[in-house]
């Protein structure tokens, strides 16, 4: 488990600030895990950037995870709620996010450190359709870390769109994932909290 994960987007969009959290818990000798919904384009490019086989960035993450959440038709519903930001310039950097991680030529940081990428999916009620997922299969490459976790309702969530009072079934969960192993090889279901 990393000593740090920056998962709030609000320190993400200050690239200062999260480069500066990467380099004090690297100097401690402890791992990072970026953690981002993919809209602040500019500062992953940054990172993604300064990976090199030849030299360690202490500044670059161990792990960046990116949640994709639906496809890009469904993503306004996302963005509906209190967003200051125009829904398309959002949406088009999260799928600019997913084109980036995915085609790195490289994720070596330095001769023996590999940034660890992966996607995530929460499988939500009312979003996640095998429609969905016909609908993102395009945009994820087939060896791509592809991780779909089941999503619970724990408490109040700050979005009330995720306040929901289901979940999906079991059975639903398993096919949504089996859907997407049909082209994308490292598909998988993680049975974990996604909300608290």
């Amino acid at each position: 488990e990393p000593l740090l994960e920056v998962k709030d987007e609000k320190y993400i969009n200050n690239k200062l600030f999260t480069l500066a959290l990467i380099y004090i818990v690297h100097s401690c000798n402890r791992e990072v895990k970026v953690h981002t919904n993919g809209t602040n384009f500019l500062t992953i490019k940054h990172m993604c950037d300064s990976l090199t086989e030849d030299k360690y960035n202490i500044f670059i993450p161990d792990y960046l995870a990116l949640d994709i959440k639906c496809s890009k038709e469904t993503y306004p519903i996302m963005f509906n709620s209190g967003c200051s930001c125009d829904p398309k310039i959002l949406i088009e950097n999260v799928f600019k996010t997913l084109e980036l991680i995915q085609n790195l030529p490289t994720y070596k940081n330095g001769p023996k450190n590999e940034m660890k990428i992966e996607i995530i999916t929460p499988l939500i009620p009312e979003i996640s359709t095998l429609d969905e997922i016909d609908r993102l299969l395009p945009f994820v490459r087939i060896h791509t870390k592809w991780r779909f976790k089941v999503f619970k309702r724990r408490g109040q969530h700050i979005d009330p769109f995720f306040n929901r009072t289901y979940c999906l079934l079991d059975e639903e969960n398993y096919d949504l994932v089996a859907r997407a192993k049909r082209k994308v090889v490292e598909a998988e279901l993680i049975i974990e909290k996604t909300y608290k």
